[in-house]
C-alpha cells in the first residue's frame, strides 16, 4: 500500500475516533454533565462550542480554505518530509472532523475539560490532533533550523 493511502487510512481513522467518542459522550451524557477523571482538575464532559465571534459560515468557508491548502502541502510534502506530512494529516484530520460537526450539528462537541483555578479550558479529540499536528510540523521547523544554523558555521 503506498504512503498516499496509509496516511489516507489514518486520517479516517482519526476521524472516525473523534466522531465516535463525541457521539458516545453525547448519547451517554446529558449537556453540561461532568464526570470528574482526575479531581478538580480534568473532566469528561459534554459541551458545546457555538460560534459567536464569527458566524458558522464564515468558520466553515475558513476551514474548508485551510483544508484544501494543507491537502496542496500534503501532495508536495508527500514524499519529502515524513513528520511534515504526519503533522500535515494530524491538523487536517482534526479540523475536517470539526467542519463536520460544524455542519451537521450548527456546534462543535467538547468532551474534555481542564480546570487550572478559575481557566476551564474545554476541547475534543479533534482538538489534540490539530494541537499536536502544530507541534510536530514547530519539531521539524526548529530541527530544520538547527541544522541549517550548524551547516553555516
Amino acid at each position: 500500500m503506498g504512503r498516499f493511502w496509509q496516511l489516507s487510512v489514518l486520517s479516517v481513522c482519526l476521524i472516525l475516533s473523534d466522531q465516535l467518542f463525541k457521539g458516545a459522550i453525547q448519547s451517554t451524557f446529558f449537556l453540561g454533565e461532568q464526570l470528574p477523571l482526575v479531581k478538580n482538575t480534568f473532566y469528561l464532559t459534554n459541551e458545546r462550542s457555538l460560534f459567536l465571534l464569527i458566524g458558522q459560515n464564515i468558520y466553515n468557508l475558513m476551514l474548508i480554505i485551510f483544508l484544501i491548502s494543507l491537502f496542496a502541502f500534503l501532495i508536495k510534502f508527500l514524499k519529502k518530509n515524513f513528520l511534515l506530512v504526519i503533522a500535515i494529516v494530524l491538523v487536517s484530520s482534526g479540523l475536517f472532523s470539526n467542519l463536520l460537526d460544524s455542519l451537521t450539528h450548527d456546534y462543535i462537541s467538547l468532551f474534555f475539560m481542564l480546570r487550572i483555578a478559575s481557566f476551564k479550558l474545554k476541547f475534543n479529540l479533534a482538538h489534540t490532533f490539530i494541537t499536536s499536528g502544530f507541534l510536530l510540523a514547530l519539531i521539524d521547523y526548529l530541527q530544520k533550523k538547527k541544522t541549517h544554523v550548524a551547516r553555516s558555521f
